[in-house]
């Protein structure tokens, strides 16, 4: 493996290739933002990993990661920062750009090597469940010029198109490809050769060809389909002239798409968790100046806290919202503040803010998350309140609590909402 590493001091650079090396991933070093870019872009290194120093001479650190996150070849690479300074609102900028991770200066090996080992393997995690994003071909069969004429734009949206007006020349279209279409779309009352005998006839071309059988679809306008014939295909689609209707079929029964809120749903109870766990530690431990430990489920379930700050990202429109919220005690809050803030304050003269705050960057840092795997959910602003009650872990479908070394406490619940 191969990281970039860009800072404008070269004893730093030296640590960082160092820790690297631990990892067997080899450095390569820059020192500053727009020479890294242009090793990115003139391919002399294929790197796995950038990390980028915040405060460097030409293009700084905020730059750099902004114009990674902005190119669509380079938007889902690994950034880690780096920072002698730990300026809040520089920290919410990246976290909420898209930061891998976050490593105060002076860098201590023993503490960024589990960072970086967490960071690649999270890369890998994505890389592996990534979608192949080369567009398949679809052979289409329709002697209806019209109904031709309507759906392959529809399916071209997702496919590359292969259009027959009759069997034997679809079948001569199948059998010359290379690789063979991987979708067959196949109307009832073919002539010449039925629907059913030329979905035979595609298998046997795929097993000459020592290649996998077609997913073979039925167009019909029949209701019921007859259960033999049913079987015999992967799935029906309605023959529509609606756009909608057409389109909607193609995604749930073809490309077997799911909604937004239920791959939502779908990665809060998986993949996205472990990621929400290390934002918020790294939250809470880069603008506290202190670690924070994760509580186990026990000890999770017991907690009730009143003081809550509560985003919602997406809007109604988009089709799914997700609520972040963050939970605490007064006392917790108001010694967290005194740290943040570096004076005394009380919940009305600032606390409340601070709270606010990290609910923000917690929030910033799930959306980045979500957007590495194409969901894009615009963020709102946090607001807070206290609780008449104080309220429990299984008010959230989806929880962490932290506890942090001199003792506050905190919960972070994700509930996705119901559309409205």
């Amino acid at each position: 493996m191969i990281a970039l590493i860009a800072d404008g001091e070269r004893g730093m650079r030296t640590v960082l290739r160092r820790v690297l090396q631990q990892l067997d991933v080899e450095a390569l070093e820059a020192e500053n933002g727009l020479e890294l870019l242009y090793m990115l872009e003139e391919g002399s290194a294929k790197a796995d990993l950038v990390v980028v120093d915040i405060d460097m001479p030409i293009m700084n650190g905020v730059e750099t990661l902004r114009a990674i996150r902005a190119s669509e070849k380079y938007r889902n690479m690994p950034v880690v920062c780096t920072s002698a300074v730990g300026d809040n609102s520089v920290i919410r900028e990246v976290i909420e750009i898209g930061v891998s991770d976050l490593l105060l200066k002076p860098v201590r090996h023993d503490f960024a090597l589990p960072r970086f080992r967490t960071v690649l393997r999270n890369a890998d995690r994505r890389r592996q469940q990534a979608p192949a994003r080369a567009a398949a071909e679809l052979l289409i069969v329709e002697p209806d010029p019209n109904f031709l004429a309507f759906a392959k734009p529809l399916l071209g949206a997702h496919f590359e198109v292969i259009e027959a007006t009759s069997a034997p020349r679809a079948a001569m279209l199948f059998q010359e490809r290379n690789p063979l279409p991987r979708v067959v779309l196949l109307p009832e009352a073919l002539p010449v050769i039925d629907e059913l005998q030329m979905a035979a006839t595609l298998r046997r071309i795929a097993a000459k060809h020592k290649a996998d059988p077609p997913e073979i679809y039925l167009l019909t306008n029949s209701d019921p389909i007859e259960p033999y014939k049913a079987s015999q295909f992967h799935g029906v689609l309605r023959k529509t002239f609606v756009p909608e209707q057409f389109s909607s079929a193609l995604e749930r029964g073809v490309l077997k798409l799911v909604a937004p809120i239920d791959r939502l749903r779908e990665l809060l109870a998986g993949e996205l968790l472990p990621e929400v766990l290390s934002a918020t530690q790294q939250t809470i431990g880069v603008l506290t100046g202190q670690d924070a430990t994760h509580l186990g489920p026990d000890e999770t379930a017991r907690l009730e806290l009143p003081v809550r700050s509560t985003l919602v990202l997406g809007t109604a429109e988009s089709g799914v919202r997700l609520e972040v919220s963050l939970l605490s005690d007064e006392s917790s809050v108001l010694r967290l503040s005194a740290k943040m803030l570096g004076m005394d304050v009380s919940m009305d003269e600032g606390a409340a803010d601070v709270l606010n705050e990290l609910t923000n960057t917690v929030a910033g840092r799930i959306r980045a998350s979500l957007l590495t795997r194409d969901l894009d959910l615009k963020m709102g602003l946090p607001s807070g309140s206290i609780d008449i009650s104080a309220l429990s872990a299984t008010s959230w479908s989806q929880v962490a609590a932290f506890r942090s070394v001199s003792g506050e406490q905190m919960l972070v619940g994700l509930r996705v909402l119901p559309e409205s």
